[in-house]
């Protein structure tokens, strides 16, 4: 990001021509090298590319020259509202596949009880309201060492959706994490973040690719382990393998009822063991 702050959305096309210029840089170091996937965070392309021409060519430009598909996380103009998108993009073909995010942020996305909000804050007003959606999209990566990869994204809140992670590692093989930590500047927030991305990774027993546009980008196998990981607010670009995971992990199978009896069950078990121990010592009482 240019800089720090809530105010980096007024700088958008300059935040895409940085995500560009570093992966037009990555690949000029890198000939010999040839990814399977290239992965941007959330918010690099805040100029909606399906509206704006000259976006649009830049990026198709950059595939194009690239040979290898692209998933980018963008902001597309719904009227006066806007949607929060994870987008295939692809050599000769251009944006293919279009997840649009389902759990959106309040007070950032959205405002809840805007009319009280407004009330209490006349920040309130500032906030424009996304257009979430109830879909779920994966997208179908296509290459020599990604047949059959089915990615299915995951942008920034969503992560505290146990359900929304659920069902997205259901109808994939490959968890991304698309996010954007510039408005929490260099807070605690990306680190636990990333900590929370790796206890889903074992969760859902799939391998994570967390990108971040000013935060800590980072690979994490399905035991939680970070393989690699960039360091706050610095230009960098990790490259690395992952591998493509079918099977349902326990948790996933069975659902949220674990989760409950996890909490529940050391509960009861203490409850006994009280009750156990009052019992013990009224007999010696008596």
């Amino acid at each position: 990001m240019p800089e720090l702050g809530l105010d980096f959305n007024s700088r958008a096309r300059e935040v895409f021509e940085m995500h560009r210029s570093a992966t037009t840089k990555y690949f000029a170091r890198n000939q010999r090298i040839q990814p399977d996937l290239v992965l941007w965070p959330e918010n690099a392309i805040d100029v909606d590319p399906l509206k704006d021409p000259q976006v649009r060519g830049e990026m198709q430009a950059l595939v194009d020259q690239a040979k290898v598909s692209f998933v980018v996380g963008a902001v597309l103009s719904k009227g006066s509202n806007f949607a929060n998108v994870s987008i295939l993009w692809k050599p000769r073909v251009g944006p293919q596949s279009i997840y649009v995010k389902r759990h959106l942020t309040p007070f950032g996305e959205y405002m809840p009880l805007r009319s009280l909000s407004e009330f209490v804050s006349p920040y309130a007003k500032n906030v424009v309201d996304f257009v979430p959606s109830n879909k779920i999209v994966i997208h179908n990566v296509d290459g020599a060492r990604m047949q059959g990869a089915r990615i299915g994204p995951i942008i920034c809140f969503e992560l505290l959706d146990d359900g929304g992670g659920r069902e997205m590692a259901a109808k994939s093989n490959l968890l991304v994490v698309q996010t954007n930590s510039a408005t929490f500047g260099t807070s605690a927030q990306s680190a636990q973040q990333l900590g929370i991305s790796r206890i889903r990774a074992i969760e859902h027993q799939r391998f994570i690719v967390s990108v971040a546009t000013s935060g800590i980008s980072a690979f994490i196998d399905p035991h939680g382990r970070v393989l690699q990981e960039s360091r706050l607010d610095e230009v960098a670009t990790l490259s690395g393998k992952v591998g493509l995971i079918s099977e349902g992990s326990f948790s996933d199978r069975n659902g949220g009822g674990i989760e409950v009896a996890l909490i529940l069950l050391p509960a009861a078990l203490g409850l006994i063991l009280r009750f156990y121990t009052r019992l013990r010592r009224s007999s010696r009482k008596f």
